[in-house]
């Protein structure tokens, strides 16, 4: 069929092979009816193309080849100008791009490569490379031999991050950004505050040593006050007991006078 002056050449999908039950809103369905090829994202309202798909110029020059899965763009797809020359080099799958797509200039040279993977995409024209990974940003300038120049950093498209500048020696130098603030950097310390910081750092270290020992002769004054202590406690008891020992002889002796008084009377 002819469509837009191009020739089209498709398949669609045979009645026998289980239809679409649910589309995804995300991706772009290819269908016919009525003798047109139309396109439309999350559903469709006739036959589903399948399998391969030509499409040719007026003087039967190629302008497009590829393959669709259930109205899906799925695997290589190559576009072609009406010279005949390659303009576009494209990988799908089910209806999303991924991989390597590859842009040609009339030349033949590759103007621009994008590599998507999953979330990340990578986009490299020229002397300009930028990665893009969901809000964030970085815009990365090359030099005439292919060094970093430069790198930018956004997210929310305003500056965010580490900004920086390489020289062609090699030298870097840097600004931070805070959502497209910039960052004023800490005041450092003066030599004079530095030396008095390790005077007092110095000074510190030398009464820990005396520290340390006066905690040691506080614990060795109390654990003598502890033994003696202890050691006065036994003396205390004997004490006692001498005394108890003492007085119980006292009460025996009489004891046996009392019997020896009694004895006598009776006889």
């Amino acid at each position: 069929m002819k469509q837009d002056g191009l020739s089209l050449q498709f398949t669609v999908l045979d009645a026998d092979e289980k239809p679409i039950r649910h589309y995804d809103t995300e991706k772009t369905y290819f269908w016919y009816k009525s003798q047109k090829v139309l396109s439309t994202q999350g559903g469709s309202a006739g036959l589903l193309l399948h399998g391969l798909y030509e499409s040719f110029y007026d003087n039967k020059q190629l302008c497009e080849k590829g393959r669709y899965e259930k109205g899906l763009k799925d695997g290589e797809w190559n576009y072609w100008r009406k010279d005949g020359s390659l303009s576009k080099i494209e990988h799908w799958k089910s209806g999303r791009a991924t991989g390597e797509q590859i842009y040609f200039s009339e030349t033949g040279k590759i103007q621009k490569r994008i590599i998507i993977r999953k979330r990340q995409t990578t986009t490299e024209s020229g002397d300009t490379l930028i990665v893009i990974s969901g809000k964030s940003r970085s815009v990365t300038l090359m030099d005439s031999i292919g060094r970093p120049a430069s790198i930018a950093r956004y997210k929310n498209n305003v500056l965010h991050g580490k900004q920086e500048i390489i020289a062609s020696d090699g030298t870097k130098t840097s600004e931070t950004y805070k959502n497209g603030t910039l960052v004023e950097p800490k005041a450092k310390k003066s030599t004079d505050d530095a030396g008095k910081a390790d005077a007092e750092k110095g000074d510190s270290e030398k009464k820990k040593p005396f520290q340390r020992l006066k905690g040691l002769f506080s614990k060795k004054d109390k654990t003598e006050k502890s033994t003696e202590s202890k050691s006065d406690q036994p003396k205390k008891e004997r004490k006692k007991k001498t005394k108890s020992t003492d007085q119980e002889p006292k009460s025996e002796e009489k004891s046996t006078k009392k019997f020896k008084l009694f004895k006598h009377k009776s006889a």
